[in-house]
């Protein structure tokens, strides 16, 4: 993908984003987690004594991918640093974004039990430093 597709691609795209830590015996763990892209950082808001939260105040180093299968996969991958932010105005803007994106509303029983969790939530900034695209829609094997 050139830059601007990629951009467009992680400011558009429904899709999941899978975040690489490291857990306390070494080993690396995934976790999806919703995301927006905004100002060249990577947003998500998680539970402020998950395991993904934990994790990330040991090792701020994650590697992530954002991608899709069909109708033929594209995506992003890359490594980053994550910052974790405790701000409930901040985890409550990002998880109406998140809603918006992801659900398509906020006006639901669905909706109004994430934002009734928001005390709960804690901001994660993901920083990236390395970014590499795939679409294999461009290609006669895709």
């Amino acid at each position: 993908m050139s830059r601007t597709e990629l951009l467009n691609f992680l400011k558009k795209e429904q899709v999941l984003m899978r975040l690489a830590m490291i857990d306390t015996e070494g080993y690396p763990i995934v976790h999806p987690v919703w995301f927006v892209f905004e100002d060249g950082e990577i947003w998500a808001a998680i539970e402020r004594t998950s395991r993904k939260a934990r994790l990330l105040k040991r090792h701020e180093r994650v590697y992530f991918t954002i991608d899709k299968s069909t109708p033929q996969p594209k995506g992003v991958r890359g490594r980053g640093i994550a910052t974790l932010i405790d701000n409930s105005s901040l985890a409550l803007e990002i998880t109406k974004k998140h809603l918006l994106k992801y659900h398509g509303s906020l006006d639901d029983s669905f909706a109004k039990e994430l934002l009734d969790a928001i005390p709960e939530l804690i901001v994660v900034k993901v920083t990236p430093l390395y970014l590499a695209s795939w679409d294999y829609s461009r290609t006669t094997r895709g």
